[in-house]
């Protein structure tokens, strides 16, 4: 089992190697990891980033296992991280083959997901949100607002520095880790403060950088300052 790994390697085709050489003859290597189609659709542009080498699409994923002699027998679609894929891999094809294999790729296909001029327009695409979601905060920073990221992670940092945000529009960052509290973000020296300084802010407004851990973050959010604005950058609303 390999969850949110296998996209971290620098060789995957050695990775896919290494598997093979360890699988059992009647075992199943089964890996999770961001959906390529999830993140497309949604503009999840702070997906990409450094530690992500590879982004997974099924037909890829069918692809890269063949080179090595494995077969993939079946994917299923989860929700962690906006969409994943967890896909079942075995020495020998399954009779009859399941059938979500072709209909994931058929539906990537469809999408366009191997077509330069779909990136164009997803290009065009996160531009044009960010243009509308910076209009709104400057906006609410204009009116004497405190603006806060919650968050200090990898994809976050993808975010501020492709958003332009520094310390002059955001007011801090906050993370529960203490390894990071004290410290600043990269590029953009945003300091990380713990979450508990939110407590006595008044007309608040918080970005959850953190996206996929947004459904348990915010109710802990809202205990610590019920009076918060959340703000959403990738559906350009507040809440």
């Amino acid at each position: 089992m390999a969850n949110n790994v296998f996209n971290h390697s620098n060789d995957p085709l050695d990775f896919a190697r290494g598997v093979k050489n360890l699988l059992a003859n009647d075992g199943t290597f089964v890996f999770e990891l961001p959906y390529w189609l999830c993140s497309i659709e949604q503009g999840k542009f702070d997906q990409i980033y450094h530690e992500h080498v590879s982004y997974f699409t099924v037909a890829y994923a069918v692809n890269l296992m063949a080179k090595v002699g494995l077969h993939v027998s079946r994917v299923d679609l989860v929700d962690y991280h906006g969409g994943s894929i967890r896909v079942f891999v075995r020495h020998t094809p399954e009779e009859p083959a399941h059938s979500s294999v072709a209909a994931f790729v058929a539906k990537e296909e469809a999408a366009g997901l191997f077509s330069i001029e779909s990136y164009r327009q997803f290009n065009a695409r996160i531009h044009s949100a960010r243009n509308r979601f910076l209009a709104n905060l400057y906006d609410l920073k204009s009116a004497a607002a405190t603006i806060v990221c919650v968050g200090a992670a990898a994809k976050g940092n993808t975010f501020l520095n492709f958003y332009n945000l520094d310390a002059s529009v955001v007011d801090f960052v906050t993370d529960a880790s203490e390894a990071k509290i004290g410290k600043y973000t990269p590029g953009t020296r945003i300091q990380i403060q713990d979450d508990g300084v939110l407590g006595n802010l008044g007309n608040l407004y918080v970005i959850i950088l953190s996206w996929n851990l947004a459904p348990l973050l915010e109710p802990k959010l809202r205990a610590i300052n019920p009076r918060l604005t959340l703000l959403n950058p990738y559906k350009n609303e507040t809440s």
